[in-house]
């Protein structure tokens, strides 16, 4: 394995996978999958463990919240969605930095940007699962809407619709 391939946690093995390492993880809990469909919910589940992680503790509530919406939006069984959620959040918490550029930049080649605009407003609730959406969730999440193809402002529209978690907000206009 070359150097660049270790450092970027891709594989040179197999069938030419260029998924990032914790995509393939992820994969291998999505196995009787269709590929693609496998590929889009191992991204995504990643980056909802990547928001989930942002402020470095992964409240129950937020836990619950990325099994529901892996139930919901990617039609998982409940004991699935379970299995895949502590393993995205085990990758998301244990591999970060590269990886969350990775599997947030596959995640946006694979998707349409109207199922981009879907996949970010989940993001925004699951920020807001717990109540409140902290300062370091609100800087992951910018960064991801960057990554996922969307300018500040649509950033900002999709984040004014959660305006009430703010942590930044509450108190202001009191």
């Amino acid at each position: 394995m070359s150097f660049m391939a270790r450092f970027l946690g891709t594989s040179e093995k197999g069938k030419g996978t260029k998924d990032p390492k914790s995509v393939q993880v992820l994969l291998e809990e999505l196995a009787p999958l269709e590929e693609e469909t496998a590929r889009e919910l191992a991204c995504f589940a990643y980056v909802l463990g990547r928001i989930a992680s942002a402020d470095q503790s992964v409240s129950a509530e937020e836990e619950v919240a990325i099994r529901e919406l892996l139930e919901t939006r990617g039609k998982l069984p409940y004991k699935q969605a379970e299995l895949v959620t502590e393993v995205a959040l085990r990758e998301a918490r244990q591999m970060g930095g590269t990886q969350d550029y990775l599997v947030t930049r596959q995640l946006q080649t694979l998707l349409t940007r109207p199922r981009r605009a879907e996949i970010l407003d989940c993001l925004i609730a699951l920020a807001a699962a717990d109540g409140s959406i902290c300062t370091q969730e609100e800087d992951e999440l910018k960064q991801i809407a960057r990554q996922l193809g969307f300018q500040t402002k649509e950033f900002l529209e999709a984040l004014s619709r959660y305006g009430e978690y703010r942590s930044v907000l509450k108190g202001l206009g009191s």
